[in-house]
């Protein structure tokens, strides 16, 4: 009694992954028509498209930008230092710096630094921001300009 209930069990599993398995593999129902008419309409969207596209000759397909940075730290005296390279964000109608989007944070212990970023190609604007360990000194904070970052090099005197 039992094998026999596993039998049916398993003939009823067949018959419906044989009927899934039919449905699935059954054509559309479309007429060959339809399937001219789609490729028309794929052909006159590229050819609009193609007709209106201009490209910025400057436009050189890269996602990146290269910046060389040098820093120099104009207060030795006052000891070592604090870099962070930021974006800029606005506040208030101003450009400030946003401490929560830096590319680059490290301790600055010589008087020179140099290093090298890749940044994203949309980037316009960066500040960087210069912090002693000395509370009693506020940070020197500067711009770093579009037109720097496009000649990908900037020299920082802070």
């Amino acid at each position: 009694m039992n094998s026999k209930h596993i039998d049916l069990k398993y003939i009823r599993l067949s018959g419906i992954l044989l009927a899934l398995l039919l449905s699935a593999c059954a054509p559309s129902g479309g007429s060959s028509d339809d399937a001219n008419d789609t490729s028309a309409l794929d052909d006159k969207g590229a050819e609009v498209t193609q007709q209106n596209l201009e490209v910025d000759r400057d436009f050189d397909l890269r996602s990146t930008q290269d910046l060389q940075l040098t820093v120099t730290n104009t207060n030795t005296s006052a000891g070592e230092g604090y870099l962070s390279i930021c974006r800029a964000k606005q506040e208030q109608g101003n450009n400030v710096i946003d401490y929560e989007n830096c590319l680059l944070r490290t301790r600055l212990t010589e008087e020179v630094y140099m290093t090298s970023l890749k940044l994203p190609a949309h980037y316009d604007k960066l500040f960087a921001a210069l912090w002693i360990y000395d509370v009693s000194i506020p940070p020197s904070i500067l711009e770093i300009s579009e037109a720097e970052l496009k000649s990908g090099a900037a020299y920082l005197a802070l």
